[in-house]
């Protein structure tokens, strides 16, 4: 065998076990991070974000079912402190923009 044949099948074996291990971990983020009620697998990908400026919190909601689950605390200027680090912004009339670190934000919506 040629060095050239064993040197292009490492880099195919290396690749193939690089892209199957990309995908496991995607499995398993988007499976632990299902709704918990509806068990939808879109919920870590595609989660809304709302607050109640009565009780200061901040909440995920699922847009299949409607589920919400408290994930913050709102500030008096409308900052949003996430539990999972990020931070993030409401403005008056509902919108949320930003998330500026911390895991599992996952962007804004808006």
């Amino acid at each position: 065998m040629q060095i050239e044949q064993i040197v292009g099948a490492f880099l195919v074996c290396g690749i193939s076990l690089a892209f199957l291990v990309f995908i496991g971990r995607l499995t398993v983020i988007t499976f632990n991070d299902r709704c918990k009620r509806c068990n939808s697998l879109k919920y870590h990908w595609s989660k809304g974000r709302v607050f109640d400026s009565a009780s200061g919190h901040a909440y995920f909601v699922c847009k299949a079912c409607g589920h919400r689950t408290v994930a913050g605390d709102l500030g008096s200027d409308g900052r949003v402190h996430w539990y999972t680090g990020g931070t993030g912004s409401f403005l008056e009339d509902g919108t949320y923009f930003g998330d500026f670190g911390g895991g599992g934000g996952g962007g804004g919506d808006g």
